[in-house]
C-alpha cells in the first residue's frame, strides 16, 4: 500500500473535463470559470495542433486564474489525472483518479489517491451506454475511497448541492460548460 498522497492546499469544487465537443471553446470556458477551479485536459480533446502547442494557451489562462490544471494520462513530472499509476506506468501517484466501480475505488484507496472523480452519477452524453450509479452509489464509492470525491456525469450546480450530504467535495462536467447549455455551473 502506498502512503496517502497529501491533498493539495486548495482542492477546487468546480472541475472542467475536456473532450472534443468543447475543444474549440476551451479558452473561453477556462477563462469564464471561477478562479481556482480545476481543468482536466484530455490529450485527444486538444485537436490536431499537437499536445504541447495546444496546451500553452490553456496553461497561460489556468495560471492567470489560479486553476488546478491536470493532464489526463500517464504522469511525468506534472500533475495528472488517471489510473496509470495503479499499473506501474508512472512513478508517482496521480493527483486525481477516475472511479467507476468498487474495484477502481479500492485501487484508488490503496494507491493513496487524494482526489477521486466518481462517475457516472447521472446519465450523460459522454458515456450514454454507462449505467448511472445515482446518489447512493456515489455515496458508497465516496466513503470507500477515503479521498475527496468529485461527482461527474450529468452534473450541474443544483445536483452538486444535493450530493454534498453524500460526500461530494465538488463536481465536474463537460456539457454543463458547453456554449449551448444554460449557465448552471456557478457553485454555491
Amino acid at each position: 500500500m502506498r502512503a496517502r498522497q497529501p491533498k493539495p492546499a486548495h482542492v477546487p469544487r468546480l472541475w472542467l473535463m475536456t473532450d472534443a465537443r468543447i475543444a474549440s471553446d476551451l479558452p473561453r470556458i477556462i477563462t469564464a470559470l471561477p478562479a481556482r477551479s480545476a481543468v482536466v485536459v484530455r490529450p485527444y480533446a486538444l485537436g490536431n495542433a499537437g499536445k504541447e502547442a495546444s496546451l500553452r494557451p490553456l496553461r497561460r489562462i489556468a495560471l492567470a486564474k489560479r486553476h488546478l490544471l491536470l493532464l489526463a494520462g500517464p504522469g511525468d513530472d506534472r500533475a495528472y489525472h488517471g489510473r496509470h499509476g495503479f499499473r506501474g506506468h508512472a512513478k508517482s501517484t496521480p493527483v486525481s483518479a477516475p472511479v467507476h466501480n468498487r474495484r477502481e475505488s479500492e485501487r484508488a484507496r490503496k494507491a493513496g489517491v487524494a482526489i477521486v472523480l466518481i462517475s457516472p452519477v447521472y446519465g450523460t452524453r459522454s458515456h450514454q451506454d454507462a449505467r448511472p450509479i445515482g446518489r447512493r452509489g456515489f455515496g458508497s464509492l465516496a466513503a470507500q475511497t477515503r479521498g475527496l470525491a468529485i461527482a461527474l456525469g450529468g452534473m450541474d450546480a443544483e445536483r452538486f448541492r444535493k450530493l454534498r450530504n453524500d460526500g461530494a467535495h465538488g463536481w465536474a462536467a463537460i456539457d454543463a460548460f458547453a456554449r449551448d447549455q444554460k449557465r448552471n455551473w456557478v457553485p454555491t
